[in-house]
């Protein structure tokens, strides 16, 4: 994991130097141990070794994000939004959509929508506020964050008045 933020954070370093900027310093196991307290279950070890790198972002404008899913969120924040989450799903206003479960660990925060991981499976999987669960995003984590250095790697991506713009969701 060390290996994939390090070319990441060059292709940053080159780009938008600002992104790295927001990075959180490595999750102390204290702060992993009451995230995986917090969720009642171990988090899988690509997800844990990120935590070990950066514990998120710190990015109050919400405008210097790493990847077009929204803020990393950092083991303080996961914990908010997954009590969060877990309080609206219980309160059965959300009909019959599979809507959030407590077997998923938000990493990301998009206006409300939450790029997930299911932790049972590990599958990288995409909560919409107002829809449910998208799934097929990304079988793990390392696949997902190396699917983000390919990004990099092949230039699809731009900088628009030094805010990272990524191709594929771009007309």
């Amino acid at each position: 994991m060390n290996e994939i933020w390090q070319q990441i954070e060059e292709y940053l370093k080159a780009s938008v130097p600002t992104v790295i900027e927001t990075l959180n310093p490595p999750a102390t196991e204290v702060e992993i141990q009451e995230l995986e307290k917090e969720l009642g279950h171990s988090i899988p070890n690509d997800f844990k070794n990120y935590l070990l790198v950066h514990n998120g972002q710190n990015d109050p404008t919400r405008l210097q994000i790493l990847c077009e899913e929204g803020t990393l969120l950092s083991t303080e924040a996961i914990i908010d939004t997954y009590r969060m989450l877990n309080e609206i799903n219980e309160s059965n206003d959300i009909g019959n959509i599979e809507w959030w479960s407590r077997k998923y660990m938000p990493i990301t925060d998009c206006e409300g929508d939450h790029l997930s991981i299911d932790l049972e499976s590990g599958e990288v999987v995409m909560h919409v506020h107002d829809s449910g669960i998208e799934k097929g995003i990304a079988n793990s984590f390392s696949e997902w964050i190396n699917y983000k250095l390919l990004i990099f790697r092949e230039g699809k991506y731009s900088v628009d008045d030094g805010y990272l713009d990524y191709w594929e969701y771009s007309s």
